[in-house]
């Protein structure tokens, strides 16, 4: 007699119209094989199906997927394409991840002011590895005019995340800088902490 399915399979076989949410869910469990065999076409066709229904999590996963060809051919237009979905709807990381996409010209001509523009957007969030780069840019006048004490804020904010990569750099930045200048990026980046400080920080 053959075994019987686990629950959780026997859950997901049953007939029924799943949401954007319980497909991701779904896709999630037949990705590590948790309560059912582990099958990756399965779990990548019911992300498709996901993202399709505008699940922000799904596109952005998508995107990973097909950015670093993660048990697909490596797609750089595709990403790009779901990283955008996702972005659109305000979701940090795909901004960031698109912002990056169009720093290094990766499926899409190189654009500093589109990458300064997106990870701007996942730094209003309060996306650190977003703020170190923006502020990166100012301080290179990469995609916006070059301002320096602009960027010691920004890389400020993200320093205090406490990322050791990004104290570093704002260590170093400091010695170019006058007293005054490090004052005023100071002030800068304190108005915006109290100007933001109602968000959740998203997590990286």
């Amino acid at each position: 007699m053959a075994e019987a399915p686990d629950a959780v399979e026997q859950f997901f076989n049953k007939p029924q119209s799943l949401d954007a949410a319980e497909l991701f869910k779904r896709g999630k469990l037949y990705d590590k094989g948790e309560g059912m065999p582990q099958d990756k076409a399965k779990a990548l066709d019911l992300y498709h199906k996901a993202a399709e229904l505008n699940y922000a999590e799904a596109q952005l996963l998508l995107g990973i997927i097909y950015d670093q060809g993660i048990g697909v051919t490596q797609d750089y237009a595709q990403a790009l394409s779901w990283y955008r979905r996702a972005a659109e709807q305000g979701y940090a990381k795909a901004q960031f991840n698109l912002g990056a996409m169009y720093d290094e010209g990766l499926g899409v001509p190189q654009d500093f002011t589109q990458a300064a523009n997106w990870y701007r957007a996942a730094a209003e969030q309060g996306y650190a590895n977003a703020q170190f780069n923006l502020g990166a840019m100012y301080l290179n006048g990469e995609g916006v005019a070059p301002d320096n004490i602009e960027g010691y804020m920004w890389l400020k904010l993200a320093a205090d995340q406490g990322f050791a990569a990004k104290v570093k750099a704002l260590t170093s930045l400091v010695k170019s800088l006058t007293p005054a200048e490090i004052k005023q990026a100071k002030k800068r980046a304190k108005d915006w902490q109290k100007s933001h400080a109602h968000i959740a920080l998203p997590s990286e």
